[in-house]
């Protein structure tokens, strides 16, 4: 005669259906506590710089990125242009858990002084616009340490002294808007180093001397202004090698 197997016992079934409900509980608890943070170094910076142009801190005091929906319909250049004042943030990584600004747009917010240091803290920076403002002073060189920066726009501001070499350490920048300044001197020669370069604007500052001949290397150039300035010498014959140029 075969004996079938004992039934557990009654605890034991309970047992069983109550450690399965806290670990369904712990689940649920993980997956809400995943909201992604933004790096406090970031946020500190952030705060610095609102501060210190008088505006209103991003992310009301708390955290600056928004939430990963919003963040999600943010995270395009069209949605980012369309805004005088925008925060881009990436919240990718450390599988999810961490944002980083990866763009800072301050257009026409009347916003006065130099540019401030804390930007420094702002490794992930891709894309910052500042145009239309008041700001005075150098550009400072520590700009040239944000190697991602892509595009750089600083048109319409009273900034002044010579364009730092440091500038061509941005080896993916497409974009540099310096137009409507008061810069002076020679154009780096280092900017020939940013080959990515698509748009160039120094139009309307006190630039003199010669297009650097470093410039030849530019070769993806599609829009380049440099009228309104000091400017001296023949128009180099490499500008005929910037085969994709659309607007000079």
């Amino acid at each position: 005669m075969r004996m079938l197997p004992a039934k557990p016992p009654f605890p034991f079934q309970l047992a069983l259906v109550v450690f399965g409900l806290m670990e369904l509980a712990l689940l649920v608890r993980s997956s809400q506590a995943a909201q992604p943070t933004t790096d406090p170094a970031e946020v500190q910076a952030l705060y610095a710089i609102f501060d210190r142009w008088g505006l209103d801190r991003p992310g009301g005091g708390g955290d600056p990125c928004p939430d990963v929906d919003v963040v999600a319909k943010l995270n395009s250049s069209i949605m980012f242009e369309s805004y005088d004042q925008a925060i881009l943030c990436n919240c990718s990584y450390a599988q999810s858990t961490t944002c980083h600004v990866i763009g800072l747009k301050l257009q026409r917010k009347d916003v006065l002084g130099r540019i401030p240091e804390e930007l420094a803290n702002l490794t992930y920076l891709q894309n910052l616009y500042l145009d239309r403002n008041y700001l005075t002073g150098p550009l400072p060189p520590f700009i040239g340490n944000l190697s991602a920066m892509r595009r750089l726009s600083l048109s319409g501001n009273a900034l002044s002294g010579t364009v730092p070499r440091e500038l061509g350490n941005l080896n993916e920048l497409i974009l540099l808007g310096l137009g409507t300044n008061n810069f002076s001197g020679p154009l780096p020669p280092e900017l020939g180093s940013s080959s990515s370069l698509q748009h160039l604007y120094v139009d309307s500052n006190g630039f003199s001397g010669k297009l650097p001949s470093t410039f030849a290397q530019l070769s993806n150039m599609t829009t380049f202004w440099a009228f309104d300035n000091n400017l001296s010498g023949k128009i180099p014959h490499f500008m005929g090698s910037w085969t994709k140029l659309t607007t000079l």
